[in-house]
C-alpha cells in the first residue's frame, strides 16, 4: 500500500520556489485574489494598513 500524497497549495509553492515575498504582500495577493476590483481603501482596511502603504511603488 503507497503512502498518501500529501496535497499542496499552489500559493505556498510558488512562493516556496521563488523569490522571497513579504508576509503584507502575500496577504494583498490573496485579497485580490478574492476581490480583484476592490479600491486601495476597502484592500487596505481588510489589511489593516494605510490605503498609500499599499500604492507605495517604491519611487518615493
Amino acid at each position: 500500500m503507497r503512502p498518501k500524497m500529501q496535497e499542496n497549495n499552489p500559493m505556498e509553492e510558488i512562493v516556496q520556489h521563488s523569490s522571497p515575498l513579504a508576509e503584507r504582500d502575500i496577504e494583498l495577493v490573496n485579497a485580490l485574489q478574492v476581490a480583484p476590483r476592490a479600491p486601495w481603501e476597502d484592500l487596505a482596511e481588510v489589511l489593516n494598513v494605510h490605503p498609500t502603504t499599499l500604492r507605495d511603488d517604491g519611487r518615493g
